[in-house]
């Protein structure tokens, strides 16, 4: 489960439309707030070779729940939405010294929206299952009529991130 935050500033151009429900015509300026969260359940299966190097892949379901403000002088417009969709990917990990990986793995979402994640990054194995990670990661995601309205949602994150990791 991860929770992503972003922020960008937008100018809207004359003849052209933010539509959220409701529209905001241009020429304006519009600051643009997304919040997603984010978790999968997946089924994994790999190897280890030699105990340095592993590989897997992945095969479940991914749940986004995205929320989106978009606010202008003269108008303010929010939209939320929980969506579906499958999910596949892979890791691969080098362990050059005990309870340390390098890793670089990427996943794929499609269905009610699609999503592609990429990090690069190194993981401290606590135990065999509990570990906590820092990483490179960049990710894009679209969703088609957000909100059911003509309305279409894209947008990029990429920067570091850290966090903990539990498997079973």
């Amino acid at each position: 489960m991860s929770q992503v935050d972003g922020r960008d500033q937008y100018t809207v151009p004359n003849r052209e439309r933010i539509e959220l429900g409701a529209e905001i015509p241009g020429p304006t300026r519009a600051d643009v707030k997304i919040d997603r969260l984010r978790s999968r359940i997946n089924l994994r299966a790999g190897g280890r070779f030699l105990d340095i190097v592993s590989l897997d892949a992945r095969i479940g379901l991914a749940v986004d729940k995205t929320e989106v403000d978009v606010q202008t002088p003269a108008r303010s417009l929010t939209q939320d939405k929980t969506k579906a969709a499958f999910f596949f990917g892979s890791r691969l990990a080098v362990r050059p010294i005990p309870l340390f990986d390098l890793y670089a793995q990427f996943g794929y979402s499609f269905g009610d929206f699609r999503s592609f994640d990429g990090e690069i990054g190194g993981q401290v194995n606590l135990t065999r299952n509990v570990g906590f990670y820092g990483a490179y990661r960049r990710m894009t995601y679209s969703v088609k009529n957000f909100r059911g309205n003509g309305s279409d949602l894209e947008d990029k994150f990429e920067g570091p991130t850290f966090g903990a990791s539990l498997s079973f």
